[in-house]
């Protein structure tokens, strides 16, 4: 497993096209209500489609496609049920279509998988780079042409979306695409029957009545969670598994509603079980969650959680490695070695929020405490509204609407105005900075006009488009506060907001009203110095448009 989450939080045209721009190869399994779809992948491009049911899922398309009517589906079915051969293989052999056909309906088929999924409500999604599974269908086609089927991901989502627009406009899609035929439950030795209760020869006794506790919900979650359990942790004893896996099915179970919660968990791991303990936890909580063993989705995932206002708390496993530089930017949570504190040291040093010492696969009790540990820590970030966060979303959503640049460094302002008492806003043009924007400040302060290089502070951000938190200089005394009031405290913050790696406006903000979290503030200058350079190049391109 590499990569997994829901649909509700990372919808299936964006999980296609993250894949293809990473080029990944694998299976990407998509589940909702029992229905699972899986999709082979081949560096970024779909190889096949396969459904719990290919066959009958495959006769679908061809009276999707007009090539016969229901009945003939349920004909061509049943004909190469009885004689185990792949529609594929039937549909060519019996000349009812040539390959370049098939080839269109193979393609038709994992368009209108697609289409079927973009109905859901809610799902699941999970990609293995373990091994590629393919179709018979598919596999069929490869084998009797010699080539592979290849499918562009990008212009297969393009086709999905324009079939799923036209057919939800007429009405066509109110209860899905696809109608599965039923797999049934196989008994075995152990099922119940009249011999075994003594009443052979009651000839009314019903003797599939034991499916019924086959198909019980909530045994499918405890089969679930034992399974992660006994692969996890192979030296526990039978009681000690059952107490855990009895955890997480309680929170399966027991789920929690939630307001709308303004941040996501991006989990970082390449431990099967933490994946699913924590995935298990944050859907019983309400909390979006992103799980992925490779760094470089990492980037991706957050790009994505942002432009959705929410902030990115990243929770990183790496068997007590150090958490890489590259994610200095955001709220880190790290998991170090147990009886290990220099380990905690160091991950605190890398500038982490948070550490939990993370116990081996022998330790029970230590491990039922560091899940119900991380439990408490997620539901008390909840609960406390996650302080800035709360305030970051509506930040976040109003700069992605900013249609102005000045827009953008006021919304900024506004947000460091919960936390001090006065802010300006000042447009950097070459080596000088002048005020654009105040408040709390008297009104000469708008007469303010001075280069950026007679404050070290100023310049220092400029140059380096890094935030300061900290306390005020002799030099700010000279020139900001020369003839006003000092603020009420030495708290101050210096906010850089850069355009195409400029920096374009400055925001002083002083009389700290309650402290602020930097990497918070990080994540909202980044967010803004993306907008704000995404709307220069559209700026330009229609300046570019109009000289034409």
């Amino acid at each position: 497993m590499s990569f997994s989450g829901n649909l509700e939080h990372l919808p299936i045209v964006d999980v296609m096209q993250l894949l293809e721009t990473t080029r990944k190869t694998g299976t990407l399994c998509v589940k909702n209500n029992g229905t699972e779809y899986k999709f082979g992948f081949e560096d970024g491009y779909i190889v096949s489609v396969k459904h719990p049911d290919t066959g009958w899922s495959f006769c679908q398309v061809l009276l999707l496609k007009n090539f016969t009517d229901k009945d003939g589906a349920e004909r061509i079915y049943e004909d190469c049920k009885a004689r185990n051969k792949v529609i594929s293989a039937y549909l060519t052999e019996n000349k009812k279509i040539n390959m370049q056909t098939l080839q269109k309906l193979l393609a038709n088929f994992v368009e209108f998988t697609l289409v079927d999924i973009l109905t859901w409500q809610k799902g699941s999604f999970e990609l293995s780079v373990d091994s590629v599974e393919v179709s018979e269908e598919f596999i069929y086609f490869s084998e009797a042409t010699s080539q592979k089927f290849y499918l562009s991901t990008q212009n297969t989502l393009m086709e999905a979306l324009r079939v799923f627009d036209e057919w939800m406009r007429d009405n066509l899609l109110n209860h899905g695409l696809f109608e599965h035929k039923t797999i049934p439950i196989e008994e075995t030795s152990d099922v119940i029957d009249e011999n075994i209760l003594g009443l052979s020869d009651v000839d009314r006794l019903e003797r599939k009545i034991p499916k019924v506790f086959t198909g019980i919900r909530e045994m499918d979650y405890s089969e679930n969670h034992m399974k992660k359990v006994k692969d996890g942790f192979t030296s526990f004893k039978k009681e000690e598994q059952l107490k855990i896996t009895e955890f997480l099915t309680r929170l399966d179970k027991e789920k929690k509603a939630q307001a709308k919660i303004g941040f996501a968990v991006i989990l970082y791991s390449d431990d099967d079980f933490t994946v699913h303990a924590i995935t298990t936890i944050c859907k019983n909580l309400g909390i979006f969650i992103f799980a992925t063993d490779s760094e470089e989705n990492i980037d991706l995932i957050i790009n994505q959680t942002t432009s959705k206002s929410l902030v990115p708390y990243l929770f990183v496993d790496l068997s007590g490695k150090m958490v890489s530089s590259n994610f200095s930017n955001i709220n880190i949570i790290a998991f170090c070695k147990w009886n290990d504190p220099k380990s905690v040291l160091e991950q605190y040093l890398a500038k982490c929020i948070a550490v939990f010492p993370k116990p081996d696969t022998t330790d029970f009790v230590n491990t039922m405490d560091f899940y119900k540990a991380l439990y408490a820590y997620l539901e008390k970030l909840i609960l406390s509204g996650c302080d800035e966060t709360t305030t970051l979303k509506p930040a976040f959503s109003n700069i992605k609407s900013c249609t102005k640049i000045s827009d953008i460094a006021a919304t900024c302002a506004n947000f460091l105005n919960n936390y001090y008492e006065r802010t300006i806003t000042f447009i950097v043009q070459k080596d000088q900075f002048f005020v654009e924007k105040f408040q709390g400040f008297p009104p000469e302060i708008a007469n303010l006009k001075t280069d950026v290089s007679s404050i070290p502070l100023i310049f220092h951000a400029v140059q380096q488009g890094e935030i300061f938190i900290g306390n005020y200089s002799r030099e700010l005394e000279e020139t900001i506060y020369r003839g006003l009031k000092k603020p009420l405290n030495n708290q101050i913050c210096i906010m850089p907001i850069q355009g195409l790696q400029k920096t374009l406006y400055l925001i002083y903000a002083d009389s700290a009203k309650k402290g602020i979290n930097l990497n918070i503030l990080d994540m909202l200058k980044d967010y803004a110095n993306i907008t704000l350079t995404a709307l220069l190049y559209r700026k330009l391109f229609e300046k570019n448009k109009k000289t034409e």
